[in-house]
């Protein structure tokens, strides 16, 4: 027998749990209680949440180790036995899940290297590919751009209608005598520059729909430029105020003007020298008059001046040997402001709209010139029934409101 001084005979429960599994040396005497809280100490797994078995049994926490584990029912010193941990879930302390063993870290630890390791290698491949893409797509426009730009030069026309556009690009404008076509409706374009001016074969400039100010076009270097070539100008639907430069007087070639839909509240005396100008479209301004210059225009066919704040048609328009159709619909023109010349004198005139005017249908027809203006008028609609077009009920348009309309 060992004497008091020798220390106590153990021996090795090794705990096993899960895949890991943790060595305690124990005493040849020791409980499973004692061996319950050594366990909670190393695992944090709480005594109530073990459940310990060897040799398919349940140990009793009451009784020695080696009593229920050991062969025999005695614990060889120095020997070894084996025993199950099962932890109930919450075993953690505090209800808290248990914290992983050294086994449980150690493979954590390696699947989270190989995941990172994972990770580095997916976002380097996928900037790879974002480059390999951006380089595709960047070649893709470069060959775009190129192909574009040689079918501009082939055709002279550059189609940007709708294209998103905040400004003209510098290709259009690199373009310069073999341009003969530029549409750029629908964009938000905000500026015509100086160096537009360089494209001095354009014949037809479409700028409709943007966001063009009075003051963000070049006009005394692109009218000049353009003073020999340009035959239709369109800038409806943009933001341009007051009055319309003068130096639009230099598109001496012009034979459509359309400015509708802006907020110009006068036309140039300048626009008289348009010699050339067919039709001109004003509508949905601010104009309070026409200019009498416009009389100059020898070709003048069709004014369309709806939806305004004019109040009186110029005389001079009687001069107008070509003017066949008037739109003043939606203005302010009373009788005083209807010109007999126009009614008497302007020999082609057959279509004047006057509806929703301060002059009614009985005052226009009281007009000195009514009847030479009417039978003018007549004459056109006959020749149109004659065709097979009906007038819808078959009663003719005066042209003006038989009731006053009253503005407000």
């Amino acid at each position: 027998m060992a004497s008091p001084a020798d220390p106590p005979a153990t021996f090795v429960v090794e705990v096993k749990h899960g895949k890991d599994a943790m060595k305690i040396d124990v005493a040849t005497d020791e409980t499973v209680a004692s061996l319950m809280e050594t366990i909670q100490d190393r695992l944090g797994v709480l005594t109530k949440h073990q459940k310990l078995l060897a040799k398919g049994k349940v140990l009793e926490a009451s009784k020695s180790i080696a009593a229920q584990a050991c062969k025999g029912g005695e614990a060889t010193p120095g020997g070894k036995v084996t025993v199950m941990l099962m932890a109930s879930k919450g075993g953690g302390g505090g209800g808290a899940p248990a914290p992983p063993t050294a086994g449980q870290a150690a493979l954590l630890a390696s699947r989270a290297a190989k995941a990172a390791k994972l990770a580095d290698a997916r976002r380097a491949s996928s900037r790879a590919s974002e480059t390999t893409t951006h380089d595709a797509k960047r070649r893709a426009a470069a060959a775009t751009t190129a192909s574009r730009e040689a079918a501009w030069e082939k055709t002279g026309i550059v189609g940007l209608r709708d294209a998103a556009l905040d400004a003209i690009p510098d290709e259009v404008c690199a373009l310069r005598d073999a341009a003969r076509v530029v549409d750029l409706h629908g964009n938000r374009v905000a500026a015509v520059p100086p160096s537009f001016a360089a494209l001095t074969r354009l014949t037809r400039l479409r700028l409709s729909g943007n966001a063009l100010t009075t003051r963000s076009i070049a006009w005394m270097e692109v009218c000049g430029a353009l003073s020999s070539s340009l035959q239709v100008l369109a800038i409806d639907d943009n933001a341009l105020t007051g009055e319309l430069p003068g130096d639009i007087g230099a598109l001496r070639e012009l034979r459509e003007l359309s400015a509708d839909g802006n907020e110009i509240d006068a036309l140039p005396s300048a626009i008289g020298d348009l010699a050339r100008l067919e039709r001109l479209s004003v509508a949905r301004n601010k104009l309070t008059a026409l200019p009498g210059e416009l009389s100059r225009c020898a070709r003048l066919d069709a004014i369309d001046a709806r939806r305004n704040r004019i109040t009186a048609i110029p005389e001079a328009l009687s001069e107008c040997a070509m003017l066949r159709a008037l739109a003043l619909d939606d203005n302010r023109v009373p009788a005083s402001g209807v010109p007999s010349a126009l009614l008497s004198f302007a020999p082609r005139l057959c279509e004047l709209s006057l509806r929703d005017n301060v002059v009614t249908m009985e005052e226009l027809r009281e007009l000195d010139g009514w009847g030479a203006y009417d039978a003018r008028r007549r004459a056109r609609a006959g020749k149109v029934l004659e065709s097979g077009v009906m007038l819808g009920d078959k009663a003719f348009d005066e042209g003006a409101d038989i009731v006053r309309f009253a503005r407000h």
